[in-house]
């Protein structure tokens, strides 16, 4: 896409006066390999409602945790034009991704990226702490968002001694605790057994319905695009959108390498983690 068509784009989208919470025009995303151009991303275009709970499903490698990162400000697109509630984030500085992030986006990753040394009421409230919110307030909200995950009688334990899918329901009352108006999970049942990941897409999609929040799920697994209101796929670098008559295979337990991308997110999540536990050193436990 030339320059002038992907600002042409931009303005149009930030101009509509019924904008959607994400919109993505003509994305395309590459990777250099030495000399060799690696195409992940080949034109993707996607309008997802406010309040609206979207499955992206596709084989490893095709680029769904690329399509995420883009999303959440961790990766840049090689050209097309991202807009987010109707403005363009196509070219936020880094600064500027980092309070999206904190504010505006909430994300859950298929690793828990728990701080081990912190209680699952203290890893809730890290995004919190990075928007210097009193004690009070942080105590307040963490508890509301262990009680909306079941984990409130958890909250003084820590990651080590909590299960898989409670660690998971942890990471998920973080991903919420500061009210984002966009969450993006990307595998979040990948290392849970059936029953286990049933139950935290149940909880993803009760969080959506219950604050109007959108969600963007990236999964292989059949019971998570049961519940979404619309499933795309994605195949060589595009999108397509499943017919809503299509019947779903039993759900399957698998995990995702997708480009090392998730690498990259979990990376950023962990430094955000450092931040807030040096910015709030000697706090006492919430």
């Amino acid at each position: 896409m030339d320059a002038v068509r992907e600002r042409s784009i931009e303005r149009s989208l930030d101009n509509d006066a019924s904008a959607a919470m994400v919109t993505l025009e003509d994305v395309c995303k590459d990777y250099r390999r030495g000399n060799v151009t690696v195409p992940v991303l080949r034109g993707v275009t996607l309008r997802v409602e406010a309040g609206e709970c979207c499955v992206i499903m596709g084989p490893s490698g095709s680029g769904k945790s690329t399509l995420l990162n883009l999303l959440a400000g961790l990766d840049t697109a090689t050209s097309g034009a991202m807009c987010l509630g109707g403005r363009s984030v196509r070219h936020l500085s880094d600064a500027d991704w980092t309070r999206y992030r904190r504010e505006w986006i909430g994300m859950v990753f298929q690793a828990f990226h728990l701080v081990p040394g912190l209680t699952a009421a203290d890893n809730v409230g890290l995004p919190l702490r990075l928007r210097r919110m009193s004690a009070a307030h942080i105590r307040t909200r963490v508890g509301e968002a262990l009680e909306q995950v079941g984990m409130t009688n958890r909250a003084a334990h820590r990651p080590w001694e909590l299960s898989g899918g409670e660690q998971q329901r942890v990471a998920l009352a973080r991903a919420l605790v500061h009210r984002p108006r966009l969450l993006l999970a990307d595998e979040p049942t990948g290392n849970l057994d059936a029953h286990t990941a049933q139950e935290i897409i149940e909880l993803i999609r009760r969080a959506a319905r219950a604050d109007a929040r959108t969600v963007l799920l990236v999964t292989h697994s059949d019971a998570a695009a049961r519940v979404a209101d619309r499933v795309y796929e994605l195949r060589d670098g595009r999108l397509h959108l499943r017919p809503s008559r299509l019947a779903v295979r039993p759900a399957t337990a698998t995990t995702d390498a997708d480009d090392g991308a998730t690498a990259a997110a979990a990376v950023t999540a962990a430094d955000d983690a450092t931040a807030a536990v040096t910015a709030a050193g000697g706090h006492e436990p919430l």
